[in-house]
Parts: C-alpha cells; structure tokens; sequence
C-alpha cells in the first residue's frame, strides 16, 4: 500500500501514512493523545541521550528559547550542576561519557553554544583524558 496523503508515493508505515507524513501527524496531536511509551511505567533513570531526547519531547527544542546566560539564540540545554543525583552514563558504542547529568528536567536550561562552552569550561567537571 501506499501512502494515503495526496501526492505521495512512498509505502505506508502506521495509519495508512509514510514514516514522514505519519512523524508529521504524531507531532501534531496533544500531548495528552500521545502514546510513545504504549503504556509502560516510564524509566526512574535514562542515559545522557535519553536525558536529552526526555528534555526536547517536555520543554522542545533549545532552539525556541532565549540563552540563560546572554539572551541570544540557544543552541543546547545545558545541566546547571545543581542536582545531588549527578549520573556519569555511557556514551554510544560503550565508550565512557563524562558529561554529568541528572533526571530532573527543571535543572536544565538553555544556552548558546558560547556560553556552553563557557558555562563547561568554568564549572568543576570533570575532564576527559
């Protein structure tokens, strides 16, 4: 089968749409609509990437706010060091990740990629190699 939006050609994926055209309507409907978990208790600990991914599915993209530090256009959400609950997980392929986090989403903000860099430079994290 194809897809069932007009002018489309590719095979249908999930609700007689294509991946694209049904990514598309997913993010359209209230959160309250969405089932991404298909019911499943949610994880009380997730990976560096999975902190991130939770942070833009919650509070979007860093890009839509303002830099916490110098007002311009963010780039990133930045953890603010402020959580007891620091995790050091693993980064792709099993290589260590130093980068802290934490699971509590009010303890990020956003910032452009300068102040990252210095906002990382100047707190006591530890560093690689």
């Amino acid at each position: 089968m194809i897809c069932s939006v007009e002018g489309c050609t590719r095979k249908h994926k999930a609700k007689n749409m294509c991946n694209t055209h049904y990514h598309a309507w997913w993010v359209l409907q209230p959160k309250e609509n969405r089932k991404p978990n298909r019911g499943r208790p949610r994880k009380t600990t997730v990976s560096y990437w999975g902190m991130h991914s939770r942070l833009r599915v919650n509070r979007g993209s860093a890009s839509k706010n303002l830099c916490f530090d110098c007002g311009n256009p963010a780039d990133d959400w930045t953890w603010q060091g402020t959580c007891e609950e620091v995790l050091y997980g693993f980064a792709k392929k099993g290589r260590p990740n130093l980068n802290p986090y934490c699971v509590h989403l009010e303890h990020y903000f956003p910032r452009c990629t300068t102040c990252h860099m210095i906002f990382d430079k100047c707190s006591s994290r530890p560093k690689e190699g």
